[in-house]
C-alpha cells in the first residue's frame, strides 16, 4: 500500500479557496470557521470510517456507500458548492455519512467539529454533509485505481490521517472513543500483514528464504496423509491455509473431533476475509441454509462470530443471522458446517432486524 497517495491531501486538493468561501457564505459562518472545520472534518471523517470497519457490516456499509456515489461527484460537488443546490447536497451527504457510521457517531464526530470550528454542531453538520461525497468519491477512485479493500486502503493512511488532525480537534474527538477503535482496526490489519509477511532468522534472510517453503511443504505432506488414512467419522476443521511464524502451529490446521464436540477452530487472517464471502452454510442435517455474508474475529484472528445471510428458500425472507462461533461444528474449503438443525435455524431472531440482501 506504500504506493497509495495521502488521502488527506488529495481530498483537500478538491476543495479550492474560492469554493470554501462560498460554501462558508451560503452557510452563514465566517470563512475562518470554515476552513477549521474543513481541517479537521476530513481528518475526523477517515477515522470515524476507520472505526467503523470494527462494527459488524461495517465494511459493506461503506463499500455501499461508495458504489452508490453517481459518475462525476466530485465535480458535481465542487460545483454545487455555494450554490442554492448546496444545502440538498449537503443534507444528502450526511444522510449518507449517517447510514455508514450510524446516527450516534455521526452526531458525535460533527460536535467535535463544530467545537472546534467554533461553528457549532448545526454549522459541522453542514460541512461534513459537504465533505462526505468528496472524501467516498476520492475513495471510490483509489479503490478503482488498486489500492485494494477499503479496509486495506484506510488502515494504510492511519499515519497520514493522524499527522492532518489538529490537536486540538484530536481532544474533543477523543472522548467519543472514534480515534481509540480506528487504532484498533489499523492495529488488526498491521498485524495480519506482518503475520503473513516473509520470515526472516537472525541469522540471515538464507535460512528463513528456504525455511518457509520447506515447513509448509511438511505441513501440506502430513494433511494429505492425514486426510487419506484417517477414519471416516472423524471431522477435519480447517481454514484456508495461511503461513505463520515458524515455531508455532497454526490454529487452523489443529485436527478435532468436531462432531462429537463442536467449536471448530476457525483461523482467518486479514487478507483472506474476502475468500470467505458468499460460501455457503449448511445445517447438522446436510442442509444448505444460507452464506457467509460477513466474518467477525477477535485479536487474534480466530473467527467469533459468522453473520450468515439465510437462503430464501427456507421461508425467511432474505434474513441476516448471527451465528455464534461456537455453533460451527466444521469448518471446510467450500464453507461451514453448523451444529444447528436446519429448524432450530429457522427459529433464530434475526440480526438485530437486518435484512439480507439475498440475490434471487
Amino acid at each position: 500500500m506504500s504506493s497509495t497517495p495521502n488521502l488527506v491531501t488529495l481530498i483537500s486538493q478538491f476543495i479550492t479557496p474560492e469554493m470554501l468561501n462560498r460554501s462558508a457564505s451560503a452557510m452563514g459562518v465566517d470563512l475562518s470557521s470554515m476552513q477549521k472545520g474543513v481541517s479537521a472534518g476530513i481528518p475526523g471523517i477517515l477515522s470515524a470510517l476507520t472505526s467503523s470497519v470494527m462494527k459488524p457490516g461495517g465494511i459493506a456499509k461503506i463499500e455501499n456507500a461508495i458504489d452508490q456515489q453517481q459518475p462525476g461527484v466530485l465535480a458535481d460537488a465542487a460545483r454545487m458548492m455555494g450554490t442554492p443546490q448546496q444545502a440538498r447536497v449537503a443534507e444528502e451527504g450526511l444522510s449518507s455519512l449517517s447510514s455508514v457510521l450510524g446516527g450516534g457517531t455521526t452526531s458525535a464526530l460533527a460536535n467535535a467539529v463544530g467545537r472546534y470550528s467554533g461553528a457549532g454542531e448545526t454549522g459541522a453538520k453542514g460541512m461534513l454533509g459537504l465533505l462526505a461525497p468528496v472524501v467516498m468519491g476520492v475513495l471510490g477512485q483509489q479503490q478503482n485505481a488498486g489500492a485494494g479493500g477499503v479496509a486495506q486502503l484506510l488502515a494504510s493512511q492511519k499515519d497520514n490521517v493522524m499527522r492532518a488532525m489538529p490537536s486540538e480537534f484530536a481532544n474533543y474527538l477523543g472522548s467519543s472513543g472514534i480515534l481509540d477503535k480506528a487504532q484498533a482496526a489499523t492495529g488488526t490489519q498491521q498485524r495480519s500483514s506482518y503475520q503473513s509477511a516473509n520470515y526472516t532468522t537472525d541469522k540471515g534472510t538464507s535460512q528463513g528464504s528456504w525455511l518457509l517453503p520447506a515447513l509448509a511443504a511438511l505441513c501440506l505432506l502430513g494433511l494429505g496423509w492425514y486426510l487419506f488414512s484417517r477414519p471416516s467419522d472423524t471431522t477435519l476443521a480447517t481454514a484456508p491455509t495461511e503461513i505463520r511464524t515458524p515455531g508455532v502451529a497454526p490454529e487452523s490446521t489443529h485436527v478435532t473431533d468436531t462432531t462429537r464436540f463442536g467449536g471448530a477452530p476457525f483461523v482467518v487472517a486479514w487478507n483472506d476475509m474476502e475468500k470467505w464471502l458468499h460460501k455457503s452454510v449448511y445445517s447438522s442435517d446436510n442442509k444448505k441454509v444460507g452464506e457467509i455474508a460477513e466474518l467477525i474475529r477477535n485479536p487474534e484472528d480466530r473467527v467469533t462470530n459468522v453473520y450468515m445471510d439465510a437462503e430464501t428458500t427456507l421461508g425467511l425472507g432474505g434474513q441476516r443471522y448471527d451465528i455464534s462461533a461456537d455453533k460451527i461444528s466444521e469448518v471446510k474449503p467450500d464453507g461451514i458446517i453448523l451444529s444447528m438443525t436446519e429448524a432450530e435455524i429457522k427459529a433464530m431472531p434475526p440480526a438485530d432486524g437486518a435484512k439480507a440482501d439475498v440475490k434471487k
